[in-house]
């Protein structure tokens, strides 16, 4: 609850739109719906497949929908700490599970209760359907599957990467219990899920879609690969993983390993190991096929070097509690020197991570810390931090001591990280831009345009980031376009219909109607010559 009410002060106080298109790119279709004839008018918008949480955010009123948005963000990520509970009282004790689901929703990935993104009902969807799946296998491994696929499947229209977490259940079923039967399984989990994908689309869109690869992702699996960008999007996403998840993950391969040369007697710790690796793989499979796939198309913009690990980091927690579970149960088979061989690499991955990609707070949140810039001082002394630790666990004789010591360390930088992005980063934030400034205190005239759809709204070619910044303010059904290369527009450029213009910083105007300066932009008044009056 004292979470809870933290997460929703931290999103009152952000009234700025930080992700550019993409808030404007999920406002809009809540506001108004997303259809074809709604983003021909929008046109520079990206289109999201994301049909579930445009119906589920809906649901509110439009005049403060930002605010219930937000308000809805807060419960998702509160409401995780239940199916997180669930899914950790399997493998561990109470206090340990209750402690663990805490940790949960006080991850970076909480701090997205700021935007108006699918991440937080994206995030909750994520361990109802892992609890799904965790209580249901013991009993029928096809009820597991069967549940599994549904709730995949409704999780894909949040967000397709879900498509992903179904390829990763799917590896699990077959390996878990590898028979002929467990192929069949697994061939169910992903028919079901697709199916309801399909059949749920149909009942929100009312069009049928096969394609699992639709808006702006249609085309991308189809694109040629490019394999030099991929091995340097992999060695990030590698050296990132490795700087925060090293000791989990090498001592789940360890139990993997163990159960295949028939050493391993707890079969509990051997599905938490292979589930958790399966899940992980494919999702930072899939971010590494997408993020190339993207810098094939605008590599200015999309940076290779550039890290999206916000698509699995989800995912992390459900690895790191492999670490937990073996804590609690005093079940380490590796050598102190195992351990210590992890904490060396977690060092040199997130020196890798500092020199040369790109993280930030809303690419990948946990990594925040590491991702220089403003930081660097910081993102150097975490590095060393992490150089000393190792140095210290040379003296500590126990495996069992060296994952409690990785256990403090990564719950404090976690927590810090989620501490730092959703209570401290509202009152520090970056100055608002010459655009934020017109729309977060509105004058009468541009406030009377809010929420119109009888303009135009024009940026420049080079706007960049700004003009769907203006969309996501404006919050109307407007037409958005673009000038010329010579950032210029005549009265011939605009739309016939249009009763007003409101002309981008850097855009000139060269016609006959009444202009009035705000600011950097202008206002055209194209159907009277005095501005219309502002909304009540």
């Amino acid at each position: 609850m004292v979470w809870f009410i933290i997460l929703l002060f931290s999103a009152a106080q952000t009234r700025q739109a930080f992700v550019f298109g993409d808030e404007a790119g999920y406002l809009l279709p809540i506001l108004y719906g997303a259809n074809a004839a709604n983003y021909a008018i929008w046109r520079h918008l990206v289109e999201y497949p994301s049909h579930l949480y445009f119906w589920l955010y809906s649901a509110f009123p439009a005049h403060d929908a930002h605010g219930w948005i937000k308000a809805l963000n807060a419960v998702f990520i509160a409401g995780t700490a239940l199916p997180s509970f669930v899914v950790a009282r399997r493998y561990v004790g109470c206090t340990y599970a209750a402690l663990f689901a805490c940790i949960v929703i006080a991850t970076p990935i909480s701090s997205f209760v700021r935007y108006v993104m699918p991440e937080p009902v994206f995030f909750f969807g994520f361990w109802c359907s892992l609890a799904l799946i965790i209580v249901t296998i013991d009993r029928s491994i096809l009820l597991s599957a069967i549940l599994g696929g549904l709730s995949l499947g409704l999780l894909s229209l949040i967000k397709p990467h879900a498509f992903a977490l179904a390829l990763g259940f799917s590896v699990f079923l077959i390996l878990y219990r590898p028979r002929w039967q467990s192929v069949a399984v697994a061939a169910l989990q992903a028919s079901t899920c697709y199916l309801v994908h399909v059949i749920v689309k149909f009942a929100l869109t009312g069009q049928w879609v096969w394609s699992v690869s639709t808006g702006n992702y249609a085309g991308l699996i189809n694109a040629q690969i490019d394999w030099v960008a991929t091995l340097i999007n992999v060695g990030g996403h590698a050296s990132a993983i490795c700087a925060l998840m090293a000791l989990p993950i090498a001592m789940a391969i360890n139990e993997i390993w163990l159960n295949a040369t028939g050493k391993n007697t707890d079969r509990r710790q051997y599905e938490l190991a292979l589930l958790s690796l399966c899940l992980l793989t494919a999702t930072v499979a899939m971010t590494v096929y997408f993020s190339q796939k993207v810098y094939q198309f605008a590599p200015e913009a999309e940076r290779i070097t550039r890290l999206h690990g916000r698509y699995y980091v989800y995912v992390l927690p459900f690895v790191a509690l492999f670490s937990v579970s073996a804590w609690q149960r005093n079940a380490f088979s590796p050598p102190p020197a195992f351990a210590r061989l992890c904490l060396a690499l977690s060092a040199l991955g997130a020196a890798v991570i500092v020199w040369r990609y790109e993280v930030g707070p809303v690419d990948y949140p946990d990594m925040t810390l590491w991702g220089g810039r403003s930081l660097i001082r910081l993102s150097y002394g975490l590095v060393a931090a992490q150089v000393a630790l190792f140095g210290w666990c040379l003296f500590v004789p126990s495996t069992r001591r060296i994952v409690r010591i990785w256990l403090i360390l990564i719950t404090a930088i976690t927590v810090g990280t989620a501490i730092l992005l959703v209570v401290v980063a509202p009152f520090r934030s970056l100055a608002p831009t010459a655009i934020d400034q017109v729309f977060i205190a509105p004058d009468a005239t541009i406030q009377g345009l809010v929420g119109r759809a009888d303009g135009v709204i024009v940026g420049t070619p080079h706007s960049g980031g700004d003009l769907p910044r203006v969309i996501f303010y404006m919050r109307s059904m407007s037409r958005a376009q673009v000038t010329g290369s010579d950032s210029r527009v005549t009265d011939a450029d605009l739309p016939a219909g249009s009763k007003w213009a409101l002309l981008l910083p850097g855009v000139s105007y060269a016609g006959n109607y009444r202009v009035t300066p705000l600011a950097d932009f202008k206002i055209v008044w194209l159907a009277s010559a005095a501005p219309p009056a502002p909304k009540s």
